[in-house]
């Protein structure tokens, strides 16, 4: 982060976008916007939020912004939609009080949130988010991967179930819960070819589905410049100008890039994927909200451009290999090796910034840890399939975090670390390394068994909330074996 002014960000370390598609004519009147990429999660999969109501002609009820506008509308449309809807909700339901009598409380948390993300009138889920957890098992860990197995198979039941209403009801010509369905399956699986083809996409090797005429033209080796459509070598040269910039508008992100249209689109994607994931880890605890307008990215071919433009916003910014700006809401980058690290890193900042609607002055405050932890963390983010995985793909920091553990390297206390502003905090490597072990044991450590208070402790911190004692007053009595165990399991995941 850098001055209290801006509230800018900036990482220690140096370190896939899609044009909303337009669907059959039948469809048209049903579906404004479809969106790629939303994923379950944890930290082997983080679960929280995602998902965006379509506007849908017979919306009857939509849930609150409260959650980022992100919250399934209640549907009062086909029956058997609806019972599907249900089923699926009440599926992860299930698996969540499965999960709390096997004492796996992070993953029963996580069920339960996704039941309510499915379906924001299951009232059974909102209780038992509010019950006190079930305490963890001693064996928790040979139990995850029968956890996972049991979750998927209730996905991929429902999946094929929302793809075969989704064609019957393209039968009927039934637009609206037509869109409804297909949108269901690609929450499930944003791959989905049969959902992406009833919706009239074709795929893009290597980047991925756009409406079927534009994918042609793709496909054939045309880019689009002015509205015309030319050869890929013609147009790239032509954008070469960051005022002839791609431009790749998202869900939640918009990116003006000068790099080929690949990179663009590879870019985007990345960038919606970070906000898929974080918003189900953190949108509910957190009552994210929608943006006012789309979170801006601007990345440029080269460092000397990058220095160009971001000199007038933060000089200080200009050796840096990347940072977000709260004076503009814009995120700059420019292309070098492993340049997405840094763009999860700092997109991670932009979405606490206009998500959470953090407040200015939090740098000042205790807890300043948890930002820049978290950042670290998302840094990690990679996928397997339609799955984000954490804490496995080997950053600067992962491997600066695994050094220090294994040469027996000293961390503050945790009562000191946690006390810590910015002030104290920035420009320290093992600052970083420690908030990045922390975010993670709290998230997986005993089953999951500190996520729920994680969830509200840091909910308080982006408030605004941070105080030195916040994270003793929290978790009480756990806050020491927290500092005592820790790096144990850490470095037991490290190897």
């Amino acid at each position: 982060m850098g001055s209290e002014s801006t509230l800018s960000y900036f990482p220690e370390f140096p370190g896939s976008g899609f044009a909303l598609s337009p669907v059959p004519e039948f469809l048209s009147s049903g579906l404004a916007h479809l969106h790629p990429h939303g994923f379950p999660p944890d930290s082997r999969r983080a679960r929280g939020f995602s998902g965006e109501s379509p506007r849908l002609a017979r919306i009857a009820t939509c849930v609150a912004a409260a959650l980022l506008g992100l919250v399934q509308a209640a549907w009062a449309g086909n029956a058997a939609l609806e019972k599907a809807v249900k089923d699926h909700s009440d599926g992860h339901l299930k698996h969540g009080e499965w999960c709390a009598s096997q004492g796996l409380p992070g993953e029963a948390h996580a069920a339960f949130e996704e039941a309510l993300r499915i379906d924001p009138g299951n009232g059974k889920a909102s209780e038992r988010l509010k019950a006190k957890p079930a305490a963890p098992a001693k064996d928790w860990e040979g139990k995850i991967a029968i956890c996972e197995r049991k979750r998927a198979k209730i996905d991929a039941d429902c999946l094929k179930r929302y793809v075969s209403l989704g064609k019957d009801l393209a039968k009927k010509k039934q637009a609206d819960d037509t869109a409804e369905a297909f949108r269901r399956a690609l929450d499930i699986d944003p791959d989905s070819a049969d959902a992406r083809q009833g919706l009239g996409e074709a795929l893009v090797k290597g980047v991925g589905w756009f409406p079927k005429a534009e994918a042609d033209k793709l496909n054939s080796g045309l880019r689009e410049i002015d509205g015309q459509w030319k050869p890929k070598e013609e147009v790239e040269k032509a954008r070469s100008g960051f005022d002839k910039a791609w431009k790749v508008s998202g869900e939640r992100f918009e990116v003006a890039a000068n790099l080929t249209w690949e990179e663009a689109q590879r870019l985007s994607r990345s960038a919606e994927g970070l906000a898929r994931a974080f918003v189900r880890i953190f949108g509910v605890s957190w009552k994210l909200k929608p943006p006012e307008s789309k979170m801006k990215i601007r990345c440029y071919a080269t460092q000397d451009e990058y220095r160009s433009a971001v000199e007038s916003v933060e000089p200080r910014a200009v050796n840096a290999p990347g940072f977000y700006n709260t004076g503009t809401e814009t995120a700059y980058f420019f292309r070098r090796d492993e340049y997405v690290t840094t763009v999860l890193h700092e997109c991670t900042h932009q979405i606490i910034h206009l998500m959470a609607s953090s407040p200015g002055g939090v740098a000042a405050k205790p807890q300043f840890w948890v930002f820049e932890g978290l950042a670290s963390y998302f840094e990690t983010l990679e996928w397997d399939g339609a799955n984000p995985v954490f804490f496995r793909k080997q950053t600067q920091k992962m491997l600066g975090l695994k050094k220090m553990l294994q040469s027996g390297g000293q961390f503050p206390s945790l009562a000191e670390f946690t006390a810590m502003t910015q002030e104290g905090f920035m420009g320290k490597q093992d600052m970083y390394f420690q908030a990045l072990g922390l975010v993670h044991f709290m998230l997986c450590a005993e089953a999951g068994k500190y996520r729920a208070r994680f969830l509200e402790f840091t909910a308080k911190v982006v408030a605004g909330e941070g105080s030195a004692d916040l994270f003793e007053a929290t978790f009480k009595d756990d806050a020491k074996a927290i500092g005592e165990n820790w790096q144990a399991f850490v470095s037991g995941k490290l190897g």
